[in-house]
């Protein structure tokens, strides 16, 4: 589960029921998120993440 709100101790109390287990919480921003989105579509649509042709390059030099 995702979220980037606040959750309270009755919505994480809900969550925890639901979930079967603890929650993990930590914040970061939404570009970041954004960015993690973005490689993990770039992956599956088989095209290189951003940087994948420079990191590549740079493993043959």
């Amino acid at each position: 589960m995702a979220s980037a709100y606040y959750l309270s101790p009755a919505v994480r109390s809900h969550w925890e029921k639901q979930l079967g287990g603890n929650i993990l919480w930590y914040a970061t921003t939404l570009e970041v998120v954004s960015d993690f989105l973005e490689k993990i579509e770039a992956g599956a649509a088989g095209a290189p993440a951003k940087g994948g042709a420079k990191a590549t390059a740079a493993k043959g030099a």
